[in-house]
């Protein structure tokens, strides 16, 4: 009876995860994450045991199970997650006082924005969050359906935050009031990283900042994804009174008349953009007058990436963004052009006359830059081809013959792409 009752204890329920402890095992932040939610109370203290003096995350679903919640042992937890209010109101409550709940945290992730509302389960004191480096609130999963925009109350905690410790701030919410946005954020002076993923970026706000205000000027990543009124939030950037001065720049474009926007803020940073990644849903014209793809007065561009979603590759704008780039400044390093379009896109003589002169370009820039700087410039050319048509690759390349396709696929830097 006495040996049943043993071999029971040290074997787990039937169903349930091996996760008996044996000496020496070390736990690493996925394993964490993977713990679930129901986990054996007898194990809880121990796994946070053998835990100590690691940075580990814990997932919001591991927060709500009750034996973590009756542990001692959150102050090592430096990056915590949140998805729903109750989570954090069970969080909390574990404690003895609220300043003992943020005292190690360094990333917080909160994807339900009504944690910062003024809702009456809007408990977090940013004040006490004295080592946080990282604020990430709401989640990618952005759509017109949902309206629910942060609350002028959202920004006013943050500004709550120690101004010293702040390095990334992220955003993702259907609508985004733009000042209110600016008029917090930029007082981190040690914040480097910006991203702001929204449906709708409104031109004003809970509160209007003021244009006069001494603030610190802005260097590092900036992100945007904005389906509508990009150039609102473009605009407020240029209108900043200290100054933006991004050295990464990352932008998704989805209308016609955002491209003089983002123009305008390629070149407000051109003295400071060391990586440049684009992303454009839409159709490109193929006209060398383009002056979005004029890159010549970028002279510390390091990293460029254009991806473009389109029916065709535009081949001159490209060509144009290649001899600008060489007969300018820069010290490129790597580059990326990527498009994405349907497999029923009809291979033409045309088209490949036209990529043999794209691959011209790409190889004098690779020289120029080999002859600048001594170093070789990674290129990735690659062309992805989403759904099936009337038009398969394998079918298409054996008739085109030796005019220049084939080589281009076979070399070190173009990639084509064919869905299964």
């Amino acid at each position: 009876m006495n040996q049943a009752h043993a071999e029971r204890v040290r074997s787990p329920p039937q169903g349930t995860p091996d996760m008996r402890i044996s000496p020496g095992t070390s736990f690493s932040p996925a394993c964490i994450r993977s713990f679930p939610e129901k986990f054996p109370p007898e194990l809880a203290d121990a796994v946070i045991d053998q835990l100590h003096g690691d940075i580990i995350s814990l997932r919001a679903c591991a927060l709500t199970s009750s034996s973590w919640l009756s542990t001692s042992r959150y102050h090592l937890f430096s990056d915590v997650y949140f998805e729903d209010e109750v989570t954090i109101l069970r969080w909390i409550r574990a404690f003895r006082t609220p300043s003992d709940i943020p005292a190690y945290v360094e990333n917080l992730y909160i994807s339900c924005v009504s944690l910062l509302d003024d809702t009456p389960n809007a408990v977090l004191d940013f004040s006490t969050f004295t080592r946080l480096k990282g604020l990430f609130i709401g989640n990618d999963k952005v759509s017109s359906a949902w309206h629910r925009r942060p609350h002028w109350n959202c920004f006013q905690k943050i500004a709550l935050l120690p101004s010293t410790s702040l390095r990334t701030f992220s955003l993702s919410s259907p609508t985004i009031p733009i000042p209110d946005v600016f008029s917090v954020i930029f007082r981190f002076p040690r914040l480097d990283n910006l991203h702001l993923r929204c449906f709708h970026a409104l031109s004003s706000g809970g509160s209007e900042y003021t244009k006069t205000e001494d603030l610190p000027p802005f260097r590092g990543t900036l992100t945007l994804v904005s389906h509508l009124n990009f150039k609102h939030l473009v605009m407020n950037l240029l209108e900043f009174p200290s100054g933006i001065h991004f050295s990464c720049v990352i932008l998704t474009v989805l209308r016609d008349d955002d491209l003089p926007s983002l123009r305008a803020l390629v070149d407000m940073c051109s003295h400071t953009i060391t990586s440049l990644r684009v992303t454009i849903d839409l159709a490109i014209p193929d006209d060398e007058s383009s002056y979005l793809f004029d890159l010549s007065n970028l002279n510390k561009l390091s990293e460029l990436s254009v991806t473009l979603h389109a029916m065709r590759f535009p081949v001159k704008p490209f060509a144009k963004m290649l001899s600008s780039t060489a007969n300018g400044r820069s010290q490129l390093r790597s580059l990326t052009l990527s498009l994405f379009t349907w497999r029923s896109w009809s291979f033409s003589v045309q088209d490949v006359d036209q990529w043999n002169a794209l691959d011209v370009k790409l190889a004098e820039l690779s020289q120029v830059t080999r002859e600048r700087s001594g170093v070789d410039l990674a290129i990735r050319v690659i062309v992805n081809l989403l759904e099936h048509g009337p038009h398969d690759i394998r079918d298409i390349l054996p008739r085109l013959g030796n005019r220049g396709l084939v080589r281009l696929i076979s070399s070190s830097h173009w990639v084509i792409l064919a869905a299964n």
